[in-house]
């Protein structure tokens, strides 16, 4: 029997698989946007797609009890995250027109994200990190806090970074960027005490959204922009058809 928690991962894993692939269809398609930004949210929202199909692994795990997919499952879970995370560093740095690879927020996020790679490998080994029942229940070790601190000091130093530059953000990418971070970052936080994957999957879920928003709203504005080039170097019509003054009558 399906329980109150199952349904909810079938939400989860269903919205986000769909915005994702929403983002994934409007950055490939999407006419107006340049090239460097439709090769980013074309490998952004891949990885989301590949993040959502893991929740419904973790559903079949869960409801068909299977350590060794459970196991899976959740490395790559958590290497998706790690992976999508130092790329709204990238995002965050090319909109503020700053050169992400040299810049040392992205390589402080960059080496915290091998770091957490690094301890989410060496985790598949040793019960010090976390253990999984055959039932499919997850037990933190007493090394566990370890796996979580660099996804957290990623997540702040972005949302830090975010905060810093407000001056060189419009207000909706501003409000765009917070509400993807601290969402997940707060469930995150949590997370370090008390084991909600859900909760985490929830903060995921709104990331998603929000960047499918980002995407949205650069082709309207972009959209916008054109369509008033259009019309301010379209040629002046001989006659007015709006002032009733004028007239083809010689």
């Amino acid at each position: 029997m399906i329980d109150w928690e199952a349904i909810l991962y079938i939400f989860l894993g269903g919205a986000m698989t769909m915005l994702s692939v929403l983002g994934l269809e409007s950055a490939i398609v999407a006419p107006s946007m340049d090239r460097w930004s439709k090769r980013f949210f074309t490998a952004f929202f891949t990885v989301l797609v590949l993040s959502s199909a893991t929740i419904f692994l973790e559903l079949v795990a869960y409801v068909y009890p299977n350590l060794t997919l459970e196991i899976i499952t959740y490395y790559l879970q958590s290497l998706l995250d790690v992976i999508s995370f130092p790329m709204l560093a990238v995002y965050l740095l090319r909109c503020c027109g700053e050169d992400w690879q040299s810049s040392p927020l992205f390589r402080a996020v960059l080496a915290l994200g091998a770091v957490c790679v690094i301890l989410f490998s060496l985790s598949q080994f040793s019960p010090l990190f976390y253990s999984i029942t055959p039932d499919g229940q997850v037990h933190f070790g007493p090394a566990y806090p370890l796996l979580i601190v660099p996804v957290l000091a990623i997540l702040l130093l972005i949302a830090a970074g975010v905060i810093r530059r407000r001056d060189k953000l419009s207000q909706q990418y501003y409000r765009a960027f917070l509400v993807c971070l601290l969402p997940v970052t707060l469930a995150i936080v949590i997370h370090m005490f008390v084991p909600v994957f859900l909760l985490i999957n929830v903060g995921l879920t709104i990331s998603a959204f929000s960047m499918y928003r980002i995407i949205e709203s650069d082709s309207i504005e972009q959209n916008l922009r054109q369509q008033q080039k259009i019309a301010t170097n379209a040629p002046a019509s001989r006659y007015c058809r709006c002032d009733p003054t004028l007239s083809t009558t010689p």
